[in-house]
């Protein structure tokens, strides 16, 4: 682990929280249509179905992350082993890091402006609590 001291790891547990929220309440504005299906994704959603299939399942991983984070704060399967909960940040680090190169590829600039950052941001701060 690279953060020994447990009150910086409860504040990168915290900022992980509020942006997977964050970016929950962004998708159901999509979801709602309050914001257009065609900026997300890369540009690339054809119909609507395939908005609600891809939100809903970016929905969902999202409030797994939120349950990730909880578990590896310790504040939820407090007897869980510590290998876990690391190796699942191994992973998250993983998969924001390639979200973040699709994001500098999407078809909308817009996407890659507001969502490059965010997704660099959530790697650094997975591979803090790996």
């Amino acid at each position: 682990m690279f953060l020994k001291d447990v009150r910086i790891q409860k504040k990168v547990s915290n900022v992980l929280i509020f942006l997977f929220s964050a970016i929950i309440l962004f998708h159901c504005s999509v979801l709602s249509g309050f914001i257009p299906y065609t900026i997300v994704w890369g540009g690339r959603l054809q119909t609507v179905q395939q908005m609600y299939l891809f939100e809903l399942a970016s929905i969902s991983l999202n409030i797994l992350f939120i349950y990730a984070v909880l578990i590896r704060r310790g504040t939820l399967h407090k007897n869980l082993t510590p290998k876990v909960p690391k190796f699942a940040f191994s992973i998250l680090f993983v998969l924001f890091s390639l979200n973040t190169v699709g994001n500098l590829l999407a078809v909308h600039t817009l996407e890659t402006i507001l969502f490059t950052p965010v997704t660099f941001l959530l790697a650094i701060l997975c591979l803090l609590l790996v």
